[in-house]
């Protein structure tokens, strides 16, 4: 087993940056990412007369689309840093351990190589060290050229499959960038940790959480801080389960009712959902959407053999997983039109196993469907909004509902 993780730059962060690097087995930088002056690369919080307060490192004006590793502190960085030390000093020189830690202050700040990226990774290895942690340091551009044309979560599996990763650990706060499948697919285990509130007295006034390394450092003891370095916990990523008709009639009911005021008019109000739920179960064909044993997200339609036709009579996403139920249906909809550029492996394999259960087995893609159709009822203008940007057009309409047809 080997764990990574990944982090930008960040200069004296928190102390769950500390904590990732601490877990894994090798940690890895970035260099050649953008530099973003709101981002936390260059800027961290401090306690000041009880509150918090940022320091930032004054980075010379240059082009916006240079990366870290092409910035430089500005020319005069003696004069700033050592404003820099005097603020730490005035800040922390009653703190029980500014003795002791305010050296390595003096040793980070006075770094002579003034490129951001250097000056940073300098910071961070010299923080590594003072806190014992043995796990090996790996700057991103070295690991390979080919993986620095990636990008998003790509990029990220690219760095795991270089490295010979069994496991990548993120922070919680990037749960949503990164899916769970996409790693399994490469033999990958996506995890997530989340720093606990790591509390200690601070001069003895209410305590200010979150604060940048430098501040545990001024009020623990190496010992105390290895405690610290272990506070977190690890939270298995949601699993997202697509199936067809695996649903019983009791979870559908289910569903609906926890949907039931999304429909307009709410749904209880036109059918009897115990009923209907009973008879989706018994009779559609059901694309489902599960989130661990919970259903989220329904599609569930009938086929006209005869006119070669799909109904679609219930489309329904719970409302936190509604982005990611629509990208799911717009993938369906492009595999049926034989769209292969823009449907992922996973909607392949879901569209050829929904052709299986409408056809009774029917090998390969060309199936017999020659139109999609579904009935909306008036009062729910968003959806009939979302069927006509997939390409529906209304087809007739009376008091109650509005149909529409997709031909395929």
């Amino acid at each position: 087993m080997k764990k990574i993780g990944i982090m930008q730059p960040y200069f004296l962060p928190y102390i769950g940056y500390f904590q990732l690097m601490n877990m894994v087995d090798e940690f890895v930088i970035y260099d050649n990412i953008e530099f973003s002056r709101a981002s936390w690369i260059r800027r961290n919080r401090m306690l000041q007369n009880g509150k918090d307060a940022y320091f930032i490192l004054p980075v010379k004006k240059d082009s916006d689309f240079l990366d870290v590793d092409q910035r430089y502190l500005v020319a005069d960085f003696k004069t700033e840093g050592a404003k820099l030390l005097r603020k730490v000093e005035a800040n922390y020189r009653k703190a029980p351990y500014f003795d002791t830690f305010f050296p390595l202050v003096e040793k980070i700040i006075c770094f002579e190589d003034h490129n951001l990226f250097n000056y940073i990774l300098h910071s961070v290895e010299t923080i590594k060290e003072y806190l014992e942690i043995k796990t090996p340091i790996k700057v991103f551009s070295k690991i390979g050229k080919e993986i620095n044309q990636l990008k998003a979560q790509d990029k990220v599996i690219g760095v795991c499959k270089a490295l010979h990763a069994t496991h990548y650990i993120n922070s919680v706060s990037g749960e949503e960038l990164y899916s769970v499948e996409d790693f399994a697919n490469e033999q990958i285990k996506l995890c997530f940790y989340k720093t606990k509130n790591v509390e200690y007295p601070q001069f003895d006034q209410a305590f200010v959480p979150f604060l940048s390394i430098l501040d545990v450092c001024m009020f623990n003891s190496v010992d105390q801080i290895q405690t610290y370095l272990k506070e977190y916990q690890i939270i298995s990523p949601t699993m997202k389960n697509y199936s067809f008709n695996k649903s019983n009639a009791q979870q559908i009911q289910e569903h609906l009712w926890r949907v039931d005021k999304d429909f307009k008019p709410a749904l209880h109000t036109y059918v009897d959902i115990d009923t209907y739920a009973q008879k989706l179960a018994d009779s559609a064909v059901r694309l489902e959407y599960f989130v661990e044993e919970r259903l989220i997200g329904l599609m569930a339609s009938y086929y006209n053999t005869e006119k070669q036709f799909l109904f679609i009579t219930n489309f329904s996403i719970e409302r936190q997983y509604r982005g990611q139920g629509m990208e799911l249906i717009i993938g369906l909809l492009n595999y049926l039109e034989d769209q292969d550029s823009e449907v992922s492996p996973e909607i392949q394999v879901l569209g050829r196993d929904f052709a299986k259960i409408l056809f009774h087995n029917l090998e390969g893609k060309k199936i017999p469907i020659s139109s999609l159709h579904t009935e909306v009822r008036n009062a729910n203008q968003i959806l009939i909004f979302f069927y006509k940007k997939l390409g529906f057009y209304e087809f007739k309409k009376d008091q109650k509902s509005t149909y529409l047809i997709k031909e395929i």
